[in-house]
């Protein structure tokens, strides 16, 4: 179909040039109502009618103004889930080649946008076809038959409420995210309170017990019989050697481990080591019968769980658990 054009305005010039330039007004006032400096109407919005098309930049000095009002819309909805959509865009930084498609007058700068074929397969509605005219001189003057390149363009525009929808989910993400942070730091607190009430309750414990042990102790003494480094007791006889478990068990500072030995015994220790077999301490016994041995855990500087091994004469005879907490 030959070229039909409604204004055809063809202008050169050095600086200041305007295909077309309109002053809407009467005698230097402003007309009050319905003024329009350049008014199109294509008829329809579909194929190739545009109410404005130009090559090279726009300039506006006041705002763009797009249809919005409630009255011309149907089937409203929210945006929901505008940031699965977002995440599947991959935004570019380009150069168009502009020596090769001189006659779009495509800019020189570096562009930031998205691909329209990329876009299209997330939003095709977003994304237009578009036929340019290639020799639009030769058309109108010779009324040949049109030629086109074809190519995308993209409607920018509906992308701002999408992310904005997008930036309000991931908003409610991070409230979300913050309140569970905020419990779990209030139950945090609770654990640390409830581990030092238990830890206080484990050092009283232990200082009773220690107490406790000391006069345990200095009777045994006294009412032990000197027999080489060993005390004999008179209530020992010939019962096997025994090891008991530490009180208290779990331990802060210090805890106690009772134990009987036999009265014919030479030499015992108890043997204290780590995990790894690694020897921490060594309390040597020097009374048979009943007896219990303090045991202060605040040069092992580590807590944790250690074993206590009875060792009589050489031979190991039992071998116990204990923990101790900081």
């Amino acid at each position: 179909m030959p070229l039909a054009t409604g204004v055809d305005v063809d202008i050169t010039g050095e600086d200041d040039v305007y295909g077309i330039k309109v002053d809407a007004t009467t005698n230097g006032v402003s007309l009050s109502d319905d003024v329009y400096g350049v008014y199109s109407d294509p008829g329809s919005t579909a194929g190739d009618n545009w109410a404005f098309y130009g090559l090279g930049n726009s300039y506006a000095s006041g705002g763009t103004w797009q249809t919005s009002d409630k009255q011309f819309k149907q089937e409203i909805a929210t945006l929901e889930n505008a940031l699965e959509v977002i995440e599947q865009l991959r935004p570019t930084s380009y150069q168009f080649k502009t020596e090769e498609y001189d006659l779009l007058r495509l800019p020189t700068e570096t562009q930031y946008g998205f691909i329209a074929q990329e876009l299209e397969e997330v939003m095709p509605e977003l994304v237009r076809e578009v036929r340019h005219v290639t020799n639009y001189n030769e058309a109108e003057e010779n009324n040949v038959e049109k030629e086109y390149i074809k190519f995308k363009a993209v409607n920018y525009t509906p992308l701002i409420p999408l992310l904005v929808s997008a930036i309000q989910e991931q908003q409610s993400e991070i409230s979300s995210k913050d309140e569970e942070v905020d419990q779990l730091a209030t139950e945090l607190e609770e654990l640390k309170n409830q581990q030092q009430q238990m830890l206080k309750l484990i050092e009283n414990m232990s200082e009773e017990m220690s107490s406790i042990s000391s006069c345990c102790e200095l009777k045994m003494q006294t009412e032990g019989s000197s027999l080489g480094n060993i005390q004999h007791s008179e209530t020992g006889g010939n019962q096997e050697s025994k090891l008991f478990q530490n009180m208290p068990n779990p331990f802060s500072k210090t805890t106690v481990i009772p134990f009987y030995l036999a009265n014919d015994i030479r030499e015992a220790i108890i043997i204290i080591t780590d995990l790894n077999g690694q020897e921490m301490d060594e309390i040597r016994i020097n009374t048979t019968g009943s007896g219990q041995v303090n045991f202060n855990a605040e040069q092992l500087n580590s807590g944790g769980q250690f074993f206590y091994t009875l060792m009589v004469d050489g031979k190991v005879i039992e071998t116990r658990k204990m923990i101790q907490v900081k």
